[in-house]
């Protein structure tokens, strides 16, 4: 398994410009090539008219919300060269790619399962709770998602996190791959669930990554989410990887999730795997 290519959605908005900075960073290190992809999306349907309120006859009707897809598309004729220019300049082979639809149904059908998708963390994929952009890419892609949070770094380390749990260990065999594409070392953050002995979950990352470095950070009665929070705060360097979305919906619903607080406090570029790698 490799990454062959990083899918950037890209709207020439700051938080999509920084998305594709990161995995400008990326593709340098792992040899990929970037897709720059531009959904031009049908017109979201006005709001229904509040019958409360009389209807004037001969009215005319309410106005579409946002650009024409023609908008958009001279919009991406216009941005989508930049980009390709930029990471040409930077050493990395880039493909411009336009296309119409969904926006997630887009996105999903052009990844296979070695690629990486790459977006925004607000923006159209507003922060990722229930129901958010982001949390159904993630549920649809065959493949991880890179989340742009935080600013430019310089990556050269990935840094995994590990409770134990299955999309954990999913999310560790991708960053084991990953590691030796882009030959960054790889350090396993071992953090702790509720109930979890920290000594046991210690020894799980050790056997199942011998090779890596294994940390923890924070007491072990901090929740996992602050763990891991006070980690990237000392790893200036590290693409952080995670298995996302483990806790159901209605925990994350009532409680919030680790991912969800990861996505909306952690400033640095985050994976998120969600499937085995193949």
């Amino acid at each position: 398994m490799s990454i062959d290519r990083i899918i950037v959605a890209y709207d020439a908005s700051d938080l999509a410009r920084a998305a594709f900075a990161h995995a400008i960073e990326l593709a340098k290190a792992s040899g990929s090539e970037i897709t720059v992809l531009r959904v031009l999306e049908t017109q979201i349907a006005p709001p229904l008219p509040d019958p409360t309120v009389g209807m004037v006859m001969g009215a005319p009707p309410p106005a579409t919300i946002g650009p024409t897809i023609e908008q958009q598309r001279e919009q991406a004729a216009r941005e989508l060269p930049e980009a390709v220019e930029f990471a040409r300049k930077a050493g990395v082979t880039c493909h411009p790619e336009i296309v119409e639809g969904e926006l997630i149904d887009e996105i999903a059908r052009l990844a296979g399962p070695n690629d990486l998708i790459a977006v925004g963390a607000k923006g159209r994929f507003a922060d990722a709770r229930i129901g958010s952009s982001t949390t159904a890419l993630i549920g649809e892609a065959p493949c991880p998602v890179l989340v742009g949070t935080g600013p430019l770094r310089d990556l050269s380390r990935v840094l995994c996190v590990f409770d134990g749990a299955e999309r954990s260990r999913f999310a560790l065999d991708w960053s084991k791959h990953l590691s030796e594409q882009t030959g960054w070392p790889l350090t396993v953050l071992a953090v702790t669930r509720m109930g979890d002995q920290l000594a046991g979950v210690l020894q799980k990352a050790q056997d199942a990554a011998p090779e890596a470095m294994v940390v923890h950070y924070g007491p072990e009665e901090e929740s996992e989410a602050k763990q891991i929070e006070t980690a990237a705060e000392h790893a200036n360097a590290a693409l952080l990887v995670m298995g996302a979305f483990p806790d159901s919906w209605l925990h994350r619903l009532f409680f919030g999730g680790t991912t969800d607080h990861v996505i909306s406090h952690v400033q640095a570029p985050v994976v998120l795997v969600r499937r085995a790698p193949d």
